[in-house]
């Protein structure tokens, strides 16, 4: 019953939801062990036979994201990653600040 929405810091995808319009169903290249699939390269080799179309955007330092629930008010700060909060307020896990 929740959603869990994504806003990419990255010039690639957000050009393809530009050009389309409107936002895209997807999720993060990863090998079964959790760890993120860093280059096009790769994710071609395992997973080309089963993908129509793979965007070469180079190589990736994958950094975890900043994960918000906003179905509290007001929302939790689940996990402090890449991407500043800025004047948003929210509730820190267990009282961290």
């Amino acid at each position: 019953k929740t959603l869990g929405i994504r806003i990419p810091d990255a010039a690639i995808p957000l050009s393809i939801v530009q050009g389309l319009g409107n936002p895209i169903a997807t999720t993060s290249a990863a090998l079964t062990s959790g760890e993120l699939i860093p280059d096009p390269w790769t994710l071609q080799d395992l997973y080309g036979h089963a993908i129509d179309v793979i965007v070469d955007g180079g190589y990736l330092f994958p950094q975890p994201t900043t994960v918000l629930d906003f179905t509290t008010r007001p929302p939790v700060l689940l996990r402090q990653g890449k991407g500043e909060l800025g004047d948003l307020e929210v509730e820190h896990p267990q009282g961290e600040d």
